[in-house]
C-alpha cells in the first residue's frame, strides 16, 4: 500500500507542479496564444469588433409593432468609433450591469477572463420608411483571455 501511494504520488507531483502556473496565469487573463496580457484598450476593442461585425439589421418594437431597422453607419475601426464616442467605454464598470459570476473552471482554462467590458452609445438606426432613429445601446459582456468571445 505504502508502494502505491509513494508511486502515485510521485506521478501526480510534477503533473499538478506542470499544471498549476497554467492554470493561474489563466485566471489572471493571461493571452497564451500571444504570450502577454491584453491592455483594456484591446479587450474594449475585440467587444466592438464582435458587435461591429454583427447583423447589420435589428428588429424593434415600435408602437406596437417589429419593425426590422438596419444600422446607419457601420464604423471602420475601432479609432472611428472612439473619436465620435469619447466616453463610451469602461473596464469592470460599477453598477447594475446583470452578467453572471465568472465560473472557477472557465477563468483557470482560460474561457472566461473574468474582466467585465461595458460600451455605452447612442447607435443611428434607419426606419423603413427612411426616418433616423436614434437608440442607446449598451453592450456588457466578458471576453475570453485573448478577446474572443465566449459565445
Amino acid at each position: 500500500m505504502k508502494k502505491i501511494f509513494i508511486s502515485l504520488t510521485s506521478i501526480l507531483l510534477p503533473f499538478c507542479a506542470i499544471l498549476l502556473p497554467f492554470f493561474a496565469l489563466n485566471y489572471s487573463g493571461f493571452c497564451f496564444r500571444e504570450l502577454r496580457y491584453l491592455n483594456a484598450k484591446e479587450k474594449m476593442e475585440s467587444l466592438f469588433n464582435i458587435w461591429n461585425r454583427s447583423s447589420f439589421s435589428k428588429s424593434i418594437r415600435i408602437d406596437g409593432e417589429y419593425k426590422i431597422l438596419e444600422k446607419k453607419n457601420k464604423y471602420t475601426s475601432f479609432d472611428e468609433f472612439l473619436a465620435k464616442h469619447p466616453d463610451c467605454c469602461e473596464i469592470d464598470p460599477e453598477g447594475g450591469y446583470e452578467t453572471d459570476p465568472p465560473n472557477f473552471i472557465d477563468r483557470i482554462t482560460g474561457y472566461d477572463s473574468g474582466t467585465k467590458i461595458l460600451i455605452k452609445f447612442n447607435q443611428e438606426l434607419i426606419e423603413p420608411n427612411g426616418n433616423i432613429l436614434t437608440r442607446e445601446v449598451q453592450l456588457v459582456d466578458r471576453l475570453q483571455n485573448c478577446g474572443e468571445s465566449r459565445w
